[in-house]
């Protein structure tokens, strides 16, 4: 007997010996040559970093070992939960959608269980305990990997009852030209296909079985009280209790479904927005405001709306409104044209009305976006506010555009309550209408008076979600348009695909290579970057100086893969960085950004955002080398010291740029980029700094953007920059005395 890899486990067929602890072994037995390697493989140091506290968590490297992983330990730190461990299956089974593997449940058969579709997990209880069922042996025992006791057992079949969930790789190709054709939302809504069937399937038990309480209402007047037989009133009560209670049980497993779609869906879009936004280039994002960023991530939220609550139960059950209305006509004839004639009017009404409903939304949303902006600006600004004393003048200014959102939002809802009312007038009216009609049917003999009562029953049965659908136009109007903002978004080509591996783990040794760049940010503005060329060796400290505005960011930005040139290429190892994936590239590359970017965590979690596999004594190193041992030993929790942002403000921009640089050394890279870090340390950290900067030379290659000689002179060679153009390149014996010579020159004149 064979087992096999993940490969082709779909169809549940047998496959070809894949898995690297599956093949043919020398026993005879490739079961027990699976235990030997596995054995081996689980006390090697593969995956050794892995948590194991959980059954779960202690299941991840078996599996992984068994499906023959090709990924690298970064990629499973960064898809592993936020200091949480693997709690339970479902845990386990989202760790493996992020890197790309389908969990398929079953209901464990062991006549079912096949070589083709090993490994496999299977759990029982309640999902806590979790093991790998990874052979099966000629006797029919499984060798399986107990996650409770964290070893290779063998399980006779006859006592394993549980769940089973088969693995299979996920071919990303298959789903993005999906996305492509169909959409996003479409995919989405295409995963949840035997839950939306099961929606509808309820929705008409539901409405068929809500046709019960007219019928039993008018058969109470025609028949038992009509023949004053309290028998078949009791009879009649039975079985509308029955039903009741029925149709009572149905409507709350639709309502779990729906909430349940509801949430799954928001947060399915919520995710993949959120994925795909930092994805994307970084030209494409930035220049969107962050308030206008963050309402759109809310608007996407949104889409829930469009399942829970009264709407979703209304459009669910908007298909079968003919339903009432044919059982209308059967019933009374004529009578259900009143109630037909009423739904054309809504359907004209709408037509009417929703284009000027969504324009008065969209001048209020336009109003709140700009006051938004303008709060999010005053709250990033207000110490530079308070300081210059133009509080008033602020205070004006928010005053002006509030008011313009609060009347535009007041002409909205106004317009929307007089929809409401008219809606209502027309329900009413209907009714009356119905009524009054019904009752001339009546006494002319046409209509006995419980088919009446029925009648009237049926009717605002079918004019409830109609008229909810009227109102909810609007919103059912933004849904529409935010799902096809959602396949925009999810069109646009990212960097890297989200959870994607890479498929080839290069190595890249730092020789970089610019030709003819040239880069700006706006088609009207001025080129940061003019035909800049520069051809660095691997090991080489380059010095960039300049004015301010010379391009010597931008340029670090285009080396990072930040940027692309708008002409030219910029290469790494003689590859350009347009051809590779740049999250890759960029996980060989130390950045630090002239901003001081510190995020809130401690500072272990900031320093583990260049590296997640970094060991406490490997943090300890690069403080040291940053000049920070010290101050961080002096933290109150030292490493888990939580930075919050009042101590943002109270630390020094010195102690900042330190964690800044320590979280670039931990990394050991083979390219480093620093944008003018030395513009913000004090005497005992730009030591340091030197320090460090002479210990690279040679093994790494560094581009230091820099204004102090005594970093210039550090360097290998010094390149000068003046509006995006190469001004000068040499040695720093050569430039720095030049450079100082113009100073000079420019403070006597």
């Amino acid at each position: 007997m064979t087992v096999t890899g993940a490969q082709g486990r779909e169809g549940g067929a047998p496959d070809t010996p894949a898995s690297p602890v599956a093949g043919a072994g020398e026993s005879g037995n490739p079961v027990h040559d699976l235990q030997g390697r596995l054995g081996s493989a689980l006390a090697g140091d593969k995956l050794a970093k892995l948590d194991d506290s959980t059954p779960a968590a202690a299941c991840l490297k078996p599996l992984l070992l068994a499906l023959e992983w090709t990924g690298q330990e970064r990629h499973l730190m960064e898809a592993l939960p936020h200091l949480e461990p693997l709690h339970d299956i479902d845990d386990l089974r989202a760790l493996l959608a992020r890197i790309r593997y389908r969990t398929t449940h079953r209901a464990f058969r062991r006549s079912e269980l096949r070589p083709g579709m090993l490994p496999c997990l299977f759990s029982q209880g309640n999902g806590d305990r979790v093991s790998v069922i990874l052979g099966i042996e000629p006797d029919g025992s499984l060798l399986t990997f107990d996650g409770v006791k964290k070893s290779l057992v063998h399980v006779p079949a006859d006592r394993t009852r549980g769940d089973v969930y088969l693995v299979s790789p996920i071919k990303g190709d298959d789903i993005f030209e999906t996305i492509h054709k169909h959409g996003w939302v479409q995919y989405a809504f295409g995963r949840f296909r035997r839950s939306i069937y099961t929606v509808f399937a309820l929705a008409f038990a539901v409405n068929v079985l809500a046709l019960a309480v007219p019928i039993y209402v008018m058969n109470v007047y025609d028949k038992a009280i009509g023949a004053k037989s309290p028998m078949t009133l009791l009879f009649f009560l039975i079985g509308i209790l029955i039903v009741v209670a029925f149709e009572m049980g149905l409507r709350t497993v639709r309502a779990r479904v729906i909430a349940f779609l509801g949430a799954r869906f928001e947060s399915l879009v919520t995710i993949a927005a959120m994925q795909q936004l930092l994805n994307l280039p970084l030209a494409m994002t930035e220049t969107a405001p962050i308030s206008a960023q963050i309402s759109r991530l809310k608007q996407f939220a949104g889409i829930r709306d469009l399942f829970v609550g009264q709407l979703g139960g209304a459009l669910t059950d908007l298909p079968f409104v003919f339903v009432f209305l044919g059982a209308i006509f059967l019933i009374s004839g004529p009578l259900g044209f009143i109630p037909l004639a009423l739904f054309v009017v809504f359907l004209v009404a709408a037509v009417a009305t929703v284009p000027l409903t969504r324009r008065r939304i969209r001048l209020a949303g336009d109003a709140n976006t700009r006051a938004r902006d303008f709060v999010m600006e005053l709250a990033d600004k207000r110490r530079s506010v308070r300081e210059n004393g133009a509080e008033e003048v602020w205070i004006e200014r928010c005053k002006g555009l509030f008011s313009t959102y609060l009347l535009r939002q007041f002409k909205a809802q106004q317009f929307n309550t007089m929809l409401q009312t008219a809606s209502q007038m027309l329900v009413m009216v209907t009714g009356v209408s119905t009524v009054s009609y019904g009752a001339v049917m009546a006494l002319d003999g046409n209509l006995s008076v419980g088919a009446l009562i029925a009648v009237i029953a049926l009717v605002w049965r079918l004019l409830s979600p109609i008229q909810a659908i009227f109102l909810g136009l609007n919103q059912i109007g933004q849904g529409i348009d935010t799902m096809k903002q959602v396949n925009n978004l999810m069109r646009m080509q990212p960097e890297r695909r989200a959870n994607q591996m890479a498929t080839v783990g290069r190595k890249y040794y730092g020789h970089i290579s610019i030709v003819e760049a040239g880069f700006r940010y706006a088609a009207q503005a001025e080129a940061a970057l003019r035909g800049v060329s520069l051809d660095i060796p691997a090991g080489q400290v380059v010095a960039i100086t300049g004015n301010s505005g010379a391009g010597k960011s931008t340029l670090l930005k285009l080396v990072a893969g930040l940027y692309r040139p708008q002409m030219g290429a910029v290469r790494a190892d003689g590859l350009d960085l347009r051809q590779v994936d740049a999250a890759e590239y960029r996980q060989s590359v130390a950045y630090v950004p002239e901003a001081l970017d510190v995020f809130y965590g401690t500072v272990a979690q900031n320093l583990k955002l260049a590296d997640p596999e970094i060991t406490p004594e490997a943090m300890q190193k690069a403080l040291a080398e940053a000049g920070a041992s010290d101050f961080v030993k002096s933290l109150p929790e030292g490493l888990d010291t939580r930075i919050r942002t009042v101590d943002q403000r109270a630390w020094t921009d010195g102690r900042l740029q330190q964690l800044i640089l320590a979280r670039a050394y931990v990394k050991d890279c083979p390219i480093y980029l620093l944008d003018d870090p030395g513009s913000r340390l004090d005497r005992a950290g730009d030591e340091a700094f030197i320090r460090k900067i002479k210990s690279l030379s040679g093994r790494a290659t560094v581009l230091l953007v820099t204004h102090r000689p005594s970093h210039m002179r550090c360097a290998d060679r010094v390149v000068v920059l003046d509006r995006g153009q190469i001004a000068a390149d040499g040695p720093p014996d050569e430039v720095v005395p030049a450079l100082l010579a113009q100073m000079q020159e420019k403070k006597v004149s």
